[in-house]
C-alpha cells in the first residue's frame, strides 16, 4: 500500500538523491519522486573569462580573490573582527564583500577598511553574483541552499560559516 506523507501529492520534486532515498524509506513510491537537483540560473553553469570579467568590475584578475557573502544577513556582524582577521594575512588579497541590502554595514565597512593593506571591493545587493564567483578563488559564506549550489556549479571552493541548525547544517554536511 502506498504511503501518503502529504495528501493530494502526485509528485515529489527533490533536490538530491539523499532526500529521494529518505522518501522511499518512508514508503513513498519511487515513481512519485523526481530528483531534479537544486534549480539554479543558467549563468552559473557557464564558464567566463576571468581576466575580462575581473576588469569589467575593476578587479585585479591576477590577485588572489576572496568573495565574502552573507554580510546582509549579519554573517560578518559589524565587520570589526572580520577586518582584524583579514589584516593577519601575510600578503595582500583582494576581497569582494557583498553586503546585500545591508547598506549600513556597507558604509561602516567602507570607513573601517580605508587603511587596509588588502584590495577591497564592497557591494550592496547585486544581480551579477555569477560574475564575482567566476573571478574568485574561494567564497566565505553561510551555507544557504541556492548560493551553495551555485558555487558548486561554478566549482568555487567555499569556507562555510555559522550554519543555522536544520537546512543550512544539512547543506554544509552535503
Amino acid at each position: 500500500m502506498k504511503k501518503v506523507i502529504y495528501p493530494y501529492t502526485d509528485q515529489y520534486i527533490v533536490g538530491s538523491k539523499i532526500v529521494r532515498d529518505s522518501l522511499i524509506q518512508l514508503g513513498v513510491e519511487e515513481m512519485q519522486i523526481s530528483d531534479t537537483g537544486i534549480p539554479i540560473r543558467p549563468q552559473f553553469s557557464q564558464s567566463m573569462e576571468r581576466v575580462k570579467t575581473a576588469k569589467k568590475h575593476g578587479l585585479d584578475p591576477y590577485m588572489p580573490t576572496v568573495l565574502v557573502m552573507g554580510g546582509g544577513c549579519g554573517m560578518i556582524g559589524d565587520g570589526s573582527s572580520t577586518i582584524q582577521e583579514f589584516d593577519q594575512l601575510p600578503q595582500p588579497v583582494q576581497f569582494i564583500i557583498v553586503c546585500g541590502h545591508n547598506e549600513k554595514l556597507r558604509i561602516k565597512l567602507s570607513e573601517k577598511l580605508k587603511g587596509s593593506k588588502h584590495r577591497i571591493h564592497l557591494t550592496g545587493y547585486i544581480h551579477y553574483v555569477h560574475e564575482l564567483m567566476a573571478v574568485s578563488d574561494i567564497m566565505i559564506t553561510k551555507p544557504g541552499g541556492v548560493t551553495t549550489f551555485e558555487a558548486i556549479a561554478m566549482e568555487l571552493p567555499m569556507l562555510l560559516c555559522k550554519p543555522i541548525p536544520g537546512q543550512e547544517q544539512d547543506n554544509a554536511d552535503f
